[in-house]
């Protein structure tokens, strides 16, 4: 698992390389759901698709912009190994010339998060994981692993709650500290699993989620459902396979504060995604 995540590692970054060929400079495109997309959108999926295929020919790979196959949704919910790609996180931002945007490649063994690559390409910086190795992030102080705990030790002042763009519309968010949104769903799950953001909620689809999950976790995070119980559901990736929005928001956080988020957060978490 050690060279397939750097196997994986390599791929994110040869993506956002390719993404960068287009920042700022390609035309901007409505889906049918009237969320964006652009032509490097699907030139960085089509990228990942086939070198993916030939790293692991076994694992089926679905994506944001090729969901709607039937028959492969099929085939992944039935595959031992499954790769889950978001060729750019957070859209809107990309088109808007923030940085904050990622690519994204997740893996799932057995219907769980095994293994996840988090690269924001404007920003240089690389979150990765695969379980039992921890999680890391690459950034400007070079390598560093990843604690989901972390929190404890910095200031109250400095860490922050990272929500939908659009959720202070939709209800009350009861957080005493900051809430932000930077416009990508991955990286809001990233920071959490860094220390930076106490928790992340969005009701969004598997690729937001898949590498993002594998990197929280391993950094001992936890992402469940926020309305499927007091203590939270966990979430059937298999389910989220054919691309439909979760019925409900995931929150990630640590374990420690989840229950105590959960109850700040109300029916703010009804918004669907970050960007």
């Amino acid at each position: 698992m050690s060279d397939q995540l750097q196997d994986l590692i390599a791929l994110a970054r040869r993506a956002g390389e390719i993404a960068m060929v287009h920042y700022g400079a390609v035309a901007p495109e409505q889906k049918p759901d009237h969320s964006p997309v652009s032509a490097a959108d699907r030139e960085v999926e089509a990228f990942l698709r086939q070198r993916l295929a030939a790293l692991d020919p076994q694992a089926p790979c679905i994506g944001e912009e090729t969901a709607q196959d039937a028959a492969a949704v099929e085939r992944a919910r039935a595959a031992r190994r499954v790769f889950v790609v978001d060729p750019i996180d957070g859209t809107a931002a990309f088109l808007g010339e923030l940085d904050t945007f990622s690519v994204c490649i997740g893996l799932l063994e057995q219907g769980r998060p095994s293994a996840g690559v988090v690269h924001l390409p404007a920003l240089g910086q690389t979150y990765s994981a695969a379980r039992g190795l921890g999680a890391r992030w690459s950034g400007p102080r070079g390598t560093q692993r990843l604690d989901a705990g972390s929190w404890r030790g910095r200031d109250p002042s400095t860490t922050c709650l990272l929500a939908p763009s659009r959720s202070h519309l939709r209800g009350r968010i009861g957080y005493p500290g900051k809430v932000r949104s930077l416009g990508c769903t991955s990286l809001h799950f990233v920071l959490v699993a860094r220390g930076v953001g106490v928790g992340a909620f969005s009701r969004s689809q598997i690729w937001d989620w898949a590498a993002a999950a594998a990197i929280l976790e391993e950094a001992g995070g936890v992402l469940r459902y926020l309305d499927r119980g007091a203590s939270g559901a966990a979430v059937d990736w298999r389910e989220l396979m054919d691309g439909r929005q979760a019925s409900a928001a995931l929150l990630g956080a640590h374990p420690d504060r989840w229950d105590e988020l959960a109850g700040c957060i109300a029916a703010a978490s009804t918004e669907r995604s970050a960007g």
